[in-house]
């Protein structure tokens, strides 16, 4: 709207140039993404084709919509059968291929989902399979969407000889099958009035087949300042309910409903009028209303907390209002619960209530709310559970995983209550996308200024130290909580470290502690990791004087206090009272060590260590003279007697050089260091300095 509206024509000139000057300046800053081996795997991986089809039973059919290389824009597709589907190569039927319709037509037209014509009889019961759905296509991808009726046994949308269903103008519109040869219609038609100030319909129509969309009768209407205005009729259990609603903003809309019956003339009631406030979710489940309360709410004689989950019955709530009416809670929050979704069969109503943010699973009978087998604790884990047909069976389909195991799908009953999560039958499952053999999962709590414990999940490797360094993510958009679940780009952390290098700024140097990330160290050079350093000193984020701690290096015991040892810290001898033997404990890591003087560079690592060389050096530095052909890389060291930069060596992978690389590192190390590839975020780094009058004759390297 307004100023920017060019916006919306996605693949307008203007949009498109805009979007190709902000893709340039971004990659000047940050670089091309595109050369880093980093984003080549995880584009592997955002591609496979391991991927779990999604299904929905409409009818006698199971559909999938799928997306590949092969087809981008994707195909509608289905089988005849759950047995056909468990094969592990189901002989798809295509229905619908999108990208061969916007190749016959020469558009660029993405697939926004269809709406079946479903036939029922006088009881609200489902007779036969769906023939018919409504097609939602955009062009481009915008919001904007055309509709076109489609045939669903003959495979093609339906011919203008039996006057389809069909708006080609793209618009943000709203429909809803009334009967077979009527819609509820909210659409740009080209009237005045016809959206609100905000793009939607503002409008409602009956749309009856064989007249033209403008010419349908206008039975609804709301403000131009509304957001969204629209009707749409919903069966559940041999009841139909028709319900109208003004969206009035984010969060609150003006609802109206009435039974649907025959002859359609029900009064209409608002729910506003009944008692219900105008930010609750209101639907509803065979003759019972459920509501689902943003703000407190009064009803049955008692006051609910935000957040609840109420039934009523809707004969009930019409006779004595919502606060005189005889009302069930389902669900009642908490300070750590909350309600994350709901899910009905045709026996069982299944609530997804998340206790700090854990997941867990509460079945209840559907005609009298009773307990039917819940789950008796929350589990670190995602999952969803979906109806295989809510109308006609107590089948589930349960899509988990947690932050270790890939996703599976499974078909479950929800008669057999939490019971049946374990003997739910595995139809697909997702193979692993990186070894998750030495990691673990858990939940800890942060205490905010506030005073406010927060729950959060930690991923780590098993055994890690308590403080390490960690990739901070939170998400909270829309009053959505992220849960658990696999992320199988996480793959990306168990690409091997690059090798670590000492870098000099002024007295200081930094000493890095992580297994995944190398810091101010990394590049084709020393001079960008100095420049980057000479850049947080600036800034004041340098950690210029923070000593190492002692129960945190490596090779100590936890609260083990620093050993001194001979040469040490510029020369400094071993403390009275600790033997020779104490001082090369070899329960300490080996470390290469050598004298070196101002301006002299590293000499082969083969030769590192003659004289004075600690227990353990060899075996501990196996990988790195194998990885390096027997030397390390090759950096000049300003001064003695600063800190060092060095990696947990139990945790140290080197990457391979090529043949006669000698003192640098491979080209495809350094595409993972260059400055502007994606790399894991810098993590803390601690200093050690030199004491004061200490000798600077002696420096320790990794």
């Amino acid at each position: 709207q307004g100023e920017h509206a060019w916006l919306e024509e996605v693949l307008g000139d203007e949009a498109l140039a805009f979007a190709r000057a902000e893709n340039a300046r971004t990659e000047a800053e940050l670089g091309d993404p595109t050369a880093s081996p980093t984003y080549a795997r995880i584009l592997s991986i955002l591609e496979s084709k391991e991927k779990i089809p999604s299904i929905s039973k409409i009818g006698d059919y199971y559909y999938n919509f799928w997306t590949s290389a092969e087809n981008p824009r994707g195909l509608l597709r289905r089988v005849k059968s759950l047995e056909e589907f468990r094969a592990a190569e189901p002989d798809w039927e295509v229905v619908l291929d999108v990208d061969a319709l916007g190749k016959a037509e020469d558009a660029s037209w993405v697939y926004k989902g269809s709406a079946s014509r479903r036939v029922y009889d006088a009881n609200n019961k489902l007779v036969g399979s769906p023939t018919r759905t409504l097609v939602s296509l955009s062009p481009g991808g915008s919001d904007a969407i055309v509709r076109r009726e489609f045939d669903l046994i003959s495979k093609k949308f339906v011919d203008a000889s039996e006057s389809p269903f069909r708006l080609d103008k793209p618009s943000k519109s709203r429909c809803s099958w009334l009967d077979e040869d009527t819609l509820y219609l909210g659409a740009d038609l080209g009237a005045e009035g016809d959206m609100t100030s905000s793009g939607y319909p503002r409008r409602v129509r009956e749309w009856t087949r064989g007249t033209a969309p403008e010419d349908a009768p206008i039975v609804f209407e709301g403000e131009d300042g509304d957001v969204s205005v629209g009707a749409y009729l919903s069966r559940s259990r041999g009841h139909a309910f028709e319900w109208r609603y003004r969206t009035t903003s984010f969060y609150t809309s003006k609802r109206w409903v009435r039974r649907h019956v025959a002859a359609r003339d029900a009064p209409w009631r608002a729910l506003e009028d009944l008692g219900f406030p105008d930010d609750a979710s209101v639907s509803h489940l065979g003759e019972s209303l459920l509501v689902d309360n943003r703000t407190p709410i009064e009803a049955g004689g008692e006051t609910y907390p935000a957040g609840s989950y109420l039934a009523v019955d809707f004969d009930d709530v019409v006779a004595h209002g919502l606060k005189g009416a005889s009302v069930k809670a389902l669900f009642v929050p908490t300070p750590t619960t909350s309600l994350a979704g709901v899910s009905s069969t045709k026996d069982r109503l299944v609530l997804k209530v998340l206790d700090d943010v854990k997941t867990r699973l509460v079945f209840l009978e559907a005609n009298t709310w009773l307990d039917a087998g819940s789950e008796a604790e929350a589990q670190i884990r995602g999952i969803s559970l979906s109806a295989v047909d809510a109308e006609e069976s107590n089948d589930y389909f349960l899509r988990s995983s947690t932050y270790l195991e890939p996703s599976t799908l499974k078909l479950g009953d929800a008669k057999a209550g939490a019971a049946g999560l374990a003997a739910a039958e595995p139809l697909k499952a997702l193979p692993a996308f990186f070894d998750a053999s030495g990691m673990e999962a858990f939940q800890g709590r942060a205490t905010s200024k506030d005073g406010t414990e927060i729950p959060y999940f930690c991923v780590r490797t098993k055994g890690a130290a308590a403080t390490a360094p960690c990739l901070l993510y939170g998400y909270g958009g829309f009053e959505i909580s992220q849960s658990p679940g696999y992320v199988a780009t996480w793959a990306w952390t168990q690409t091997p470290p690059c090798l670590p290098r000492c870098i000099s700024l002024r007295s200081v140097e930094l000493r890095v502690r992580t297994d995944r990330a190398v810091g101010y160290g990394a590049g084709r050079d020393d001079r960008r990791g100095l420049a980057r350093a000479r850049r947080d000193v600036r800034r004041g984020e340098h950690p210029r004087r923070r000593r190492v701690r002692a129960d945190v290096a490596p090779g100590r015991e936890e609260g083990e206090a620093p050993r001194l040892r001979r040469g040490f810290r510029g020369g400094r001898r071993t403390p009275r009272g600790v033997g020779r033997r104490d001082a090369r404990d070899p329960r300490r890591p080996g470390r290469l060590e050598r004298r070196i003087t101002r301006r002299k560079l590293l000499r082969p690592a083969a030769r590192i260590g003659r004289g004075r060389r600690l227990r353990g050096a060899a075996t501990r530095h196996e990988a790195l003279l194998a990885s390096t052909g027997g030397r390390v890389v090759a950096r000049r060291v300003r001064r003695p007697g600063h800190g060092r930069l060095e990696l947990p060596q139990a945790q140290l992978c080197l990457p391979q050089r090529g043949p006669r690389q000698e003192g640098r590192l491979s080209q495809a190390a350094h595409d993972d260091l260059d400055e502007g590839r994606p790399r894991a975020p810098v993590p803390r780094a601690v200093l050690r300095e030199a004491p004061p009058g200490a000798r600077r004759r002696r420096r320790q390297l990794l």
